[in-house]
């Protein structure tokens, strides 16, 4: 084995003895932490945001709050250039268009082609279940103070930041003190041979995997 991928191979020994209630969820992520946290347990895509990130939280907190309406409605088309900041120059990036709604800058990352990003984007839109959707965030920096409007969602929420917001859903994250918040997600590195993530200082399996949607029922 390349001594490379042992961190990794540890990580999934141990969490595929974890136990996980909500096999069937979907994270609705503003980029790809989401999807390493599926990746990490091994389950299926359940939301299309995977390998991607929003040009900006404003756009990603529309998407969340119109999640329906894009879904149903929206088209994605391919954008010839990026009108918002860049992180990754070479991923295809897309507008996500819907009718009476503002268009949504997406960029998608480890896609060979916009096509692809496409097809994989409304494959995965199909398998949302709106009855489980927790909102994984990361903010950082100066992105942080804009997690207020984040309130006034009606899903389950998580925000990985650097700075001491006062939001119930609003985590510092210590790992960015330790790594660097300025680095493209940290959070997700793994950053011992153990295979430790820097989001793993919060219990994500039982805070997200294992919550009682119940509870937003009873409300």
């Amino acid at each position: 084995m390349d001594i490379r991928k042992i961190p990794l191979f540890i990580r999934k020994l141990k969490f595929k003895r974890k136990k996980v209630l909500n096999r069937d969820i979907s994270i609705i992520s503003n980029n790809c932490t989401g999807g390493v946290m599926y990746h990490d347990l091994g389950l299926c895509f359940n939301s299309p945001t995977i390998n991607l990130y929003f040009a900006t939280l404003e756009e990603f907190y529309l998407y969340c709050k119109n999640i329906k309406q894009y879904s149903e409605y929206g088209e994605l088309i391919k954008a010839d250039k990026a009108e918002k900041k860049v992180d990754f120059p070479n991923a295809p990036i897309g507008l996500l268009k819907c009718k009476n709604l503002p268009s949504l800058e997406i960029h998608f990352l480890h896609y060979k082609s916009f096509d692809e990003a496409k097809d994989k984007w409304i494959e995965r839109t199909k398998r949302i279940n709106y009855k489980k959707i927790f909102v994984v965030i990361e903010a950082v920096n100066e992105n942080a103070a804009k997690l207020e409007i984040f309130e006034k969602l009606n899903y389950p929420i998580v925000a990985f930041t650097n700075k001491d917001i006062d939001l119930s859903f609003a985590k510092n994250m210590k790992f960015y003190k330790k790594y660097g918040a300025d680095e493209k997600h940290p959070i997700l590195k793994l950053v011992n041979i153990f295979g430790k993530r820097g989001y793993d200082s919060y219990n994500f399996v039982d805070e997200i995997f294992n919550y009682n949607f119940n509870r937003e029922v009873e409300k």
